[in-house]
C-alpha cells in the first residue's frame, strides 16, 4: 500500500479561528490562566478608527467576534479510503469546533500517492491541473529535481562526495530558466499560476485577454430573404445532414428545411447547405438572397477565394451555378452564437420540411435572434 501527502487550503485567505476555542486550546496545552487572560484582553482591547484626510477619527469598540489565523496543514497518511474518511471526519469535527470551514471543492489542493515505483509517482505529478506553459516547467522542474537528487545519492554512495545543497538548487534552477527561453507556451492569468511561476524564478507568458464581441443576428433589407445555413457530420468522413432557415426582412419565419446528403467531412457539409439553401430559394421564385454561414472555408469557396470545390459537390455546384446566373445573392460569415436555430436543424438527422409554418422548437431560437446580443470570444 502506498502513502499520501494532504495539503489543506481554507475557504479564505485568512482563516477563521473562534477567540474561544484558542483560550480553550491554549489551557490544554499547559499555559495558565493568567496568560490566556492576558491573550483575551489583548484581543478585546482591539479598535478600529477611520482615516479622514490620513488623519484616525474615533473608534469603534465594538468586539469582533474571530481572529484572523492565516496556515495551511499538510498530513502524510497510509492512500486507502478508511484513511481518506478518517482525515474527513476529522477536519469535520475540527471545523465545528473552531469555526474555521473547508471548501469541499477544494479540500485536496495536491494529491499524490507516493508508491515504490516511481513511473507512478511520475505520472501522478504531471497530471496536474496546470496551464501549457506552467505544466511544461513544472515538469522539468519535476525531472530535473529527481535526477539531480539521484546523482548526488550516486555521488555520495559510491565517490564518498556529500552533496552541496545549493550547487543542486543552482542545477535545478538553471535547467528551469533554460526550459522557459526554450519551450513556449501560454500560462492562465491567476493569482495560483503567478506564484509558481514566481517561485520558479521565471517571468510567464499570461494568455491574450479576449474581449467579448458582440454578435447580432442582422434582418436583411426590404425585399430580400436570408438563408442561415449549418451543416453537420457525426463521423469523419460520415452521412452529410443540413439545415437551412430562411426569414424576411422583418425576421418572420417564412421556410425551412433539413435533409440528409452523401458521405463527406464537416466542411462539404457546410459548403453543401449553401447550396442546397441557393437551389430551394430559387425554385420559390426568390431571387435576393443573402446566404450566412458560420463556416468561414464555406463563404470563402462561395467568393472565390477558395478556387477548387470538393468533388462530392461538383454535380451540386454546376445546378447551382445556372439556378445563381439570373439571381442576386450575397454571402456572409456569423459566429456560431448567432446561428443556433439552424444548428438544430442541422443535428436532427432526418429530412423534414415546413413552409410558412414555424415548428415549435424553432420559435425560442428566432425570438432570441431578434430581441437578444449574444457574445463571443474570438481569440
Amino acid at each position: 500500500m502506498g502513502n499520501m501527502a494532504v495539503k489543506i487550503d481554507m475557504i479564505k485567505a485568512f482563516d477563521t479561528v473562534a477567540w474561544d476555542f484558542l483560550i480553550i486550546i491554549l489551557e490544554r496545552m499547559g499555559f495558565s490562566a493568567s496568560f490566556g487572560g492576558m491573550v483575551r484582553s489583548i484581543l478585546a482591547s482591539a479598535h478600529m478608527s477611520i482615516l479622514i484626510n490620513g488623519i484616525p477619527v474615533g473608534h469603534m469598540l465594538k468586539v469582533p467576534k474571530y481572529l484572523l489565523y492565516a496556515d495551511n496543514i499538510l498530513f502524510f497518511a497510509k492512500a486507502c479510503d478508511s484513511s481518506i474518511a478518517c482525515l474527513s471526519d476529522i477536519l469535520s469535527h475540527y471545523g465545528e469546533l473552531s469555526g474555521q470551514v473547508f471548501s469541499p471543492m477544494n479540500l485536496f489542493d495536491i494529491f499524490i500517492m507516493i508508491d515504490e515505483g516511481f513511473p507512478d509517482v511520475f505520472l501522478q505529478a504531471t497530471r496536474l491541473p496546470f496551464s501549457k506553459e506552467v505544466d511544461n516547467l513544472w515538469r522539468v522542474s519535476f525531472v530535473t529535481t529527481i535526477w539531480a537528487l539521484w546523482h548526488a545519492r550516486n555521488k555520495l554512495i559510491f565517490d564518498d562526495v556529500k552533496p552541496i545543497i545549493r550547487g543542486t538548487m543552482m542545477f535545478v534552477f538553471a535547467a528551469i530558466g533554460d526550459a522557459d527561453r526554450l519551450i513556449r507556451g501560454s500560462m492562465d492569468r491567476s493569482v495560483r499560476e503567478l506564484m509558481i511561476t514566481k517561485s520558479l524564478g521565471v517571468v510567464g507568458w499570461p494568455k491574450q485577454r479576449m474581449d467579448p464581441i458582440p454578435v447580432h443576428w442582422r434582418p436583411p433589407q426590404v425585399g430580400w430573404y436570408k438563408a442561415n445555413v449549418d451543416g453537420s457530420v457525426f463521423s469523419a468522413p460520415g452521412c452529410m445532414y443540413v439545415g437551412v432557415l430562411f426569414r424576411n426582412s422583418r425576421g418572420f419565419f417564412v421556410g425551412a428545411f433539413c435533409t440528409r446528403t452523401r458521405r463527406g467531412y464537416l466542411v462539404e457539409a457546410e459548403l453543401a447547405a449553401i447550396l442546397h439553401s441557393i437551389l430551394y430559394a430559387h425554385s420559390q421564385g426568390w431571387h435576393f438572397l443573402w446566404v450566412e454561414s458560420d463556416s468561414i472555408l464555406a463563404v470563402d469557396t462561395l467568393l472565390g477565394k477558395i478556387p477548387l470545390v470538393p468533388w462530392r459537390l461538383h454535380i451540386l455546384w454546376c445546378k447551382v451555378m445556372v439556378a445563381a446566373s439570373d439571381m442576386m445573392i450575397m454571402y456572409s460569415h456569423v459566429y456560431r452564437e448567432a446561428n443556433q436555430a439552424v444548428d438544430s436543424l442541422a443535428k436532427l438527422q432526418r429530412e423534414a420540411i415546413w413552409q410558412h409554418v414555424c415548428p415549435d422548437f424553432l420559435l425560442p431560437y428566432l425570438y432570441r435572434d431578434v430581441n437578444t446580443e449574444y457574445f463571443c470570444y474570438n481569440g
